[in-house]
């Protein structure tokens, strides 16, 4: 469990064509999109869909690394991999962790919009 996400800035730019204008239109879809993300991941634990929690736990570390979530974005990258691999047992015990790691990075994007 992450104590506190960290955005780096840096790496942000590097995704945003180093355009504090664009960075922060990114923050906003990532924002938007997570409601989404959040239904999606809960039920596909809820009905034990491993590949569609796989493939929307890849959209999460690529979104997360372009917001300079790095610290996250390997987690995310950790949980893919366990849905890929087959250890299922694994994603139960940390997929709630997980999740809400995911809020602390949507609460740390939203953080830094009102800044």
């Amino acid at each position: 469990m992450l104590d506190e996400i960290i955005l780096n800035h840096d790496t942000a730019m590097m995704y945003c064509a180093d355009d504090e204008y664009i960075y922060r239109e990114v923050l906003e879809s990532y924002i938007e999109q997570s409601e989404e993300y959040f239904t999606k991941l809960s039920i596909t634990v809820q009905n034990q869909d491993w590949d569609n929690y796989r493939i929307i736990t890849h959209g999460i570390k690529s979104t997360s690394v372009n917001i300079g979530a790095e610290e996250f974005s390997a987690e995310a990258k950790e949980q893919e991999l366990m849905a890929r691999d087959g250890k299922y047992d694994e994603i139960m015990e940390t997929w709630q962790e997980f999740q809400n790691d995911y809020r602390k990075a949507v609460d740390t994007a939203r953080q830094y919009l009102e800044h």
